[in-house]
């Protein structure tokens, strides 16, 4: 776990980001410094780019939203972010802590769990893969439910309108049926 608790710590990891990106040839300016920064000091909420976007400007207002998402997408291709999708219409991110997280997320009330024994669990997934003659990447695994409290209050599953499947949409899309 990447648990940043003090400054010093918070330092040795903002330069580490910066020194793999400037190893593989990117440019470190004071902007990539402070979204570097500001996304290592909210390693544990999972924000997405507007709520970056909002910390960010408060500390310079002369970054914009295009500078963030160039970078949140380089962090996340070096893989030192991961793309969290809670099915909101957006995508959230968070410092990688291991190549394969998984989520919890309640479909009920949004309470987002990290699931214990990751290890054991990526490990399955890994055999699993293997078995099937594909190498796992980096990644963030979201599995949907109910969460206890929101099935005592009477949240019924059932009466959840039905998702269409991303993966599916992605296929017509390919094939120019949308």
């Amino acid at each position: 776990m990447i648990e940043i608790v003090d400054e010093e710590k918070l330092k040795e990891k903002v330069e580490e980001y910066l020194r793999s990106l400037q190893e593989k040839g990117f440019r470190i300016t004071s902007q990539r410094r402070l979204i570097v920064e500001t996304i290592l000091q909210n390693w544990d909420k999972h924000p997405n780019v507007r709520e970056l976007l909002d910390l960010i400007q408060e500390k310079d207002p002369s970054i914009g939203l295009a500078t963030i998402y160039r970078t949140v997408e380089l962090l996340v291709e070096m893989g030192f972010l991961h793309e969290v999708n809670l099915d909101e219409g957006f995508s959230r991110f968070e410092v990688s802590r291991k190549d394969i997280h998984f989520h919890l997320v309640c479909r009920g009330c949004g309470k987002v769990v990290h699931l214990e024994d990751e290890d054991q669990k990526s490990q399955v997934a890994e055999e699993w893969a293997q078995d099937m003659g594909f190498t796992l990447l980096p990644q963030s695994i979201e599995l949907f439910g109910v969460c206890h409290e929101c099935l005592e209050k009477g949240f019924d599953p059932s009466r959840m309108p039905q998702r269409e499947c991303r993966c599916r949409r992605r296929r017509r899309m390919h094939r120019g049926l949308m």
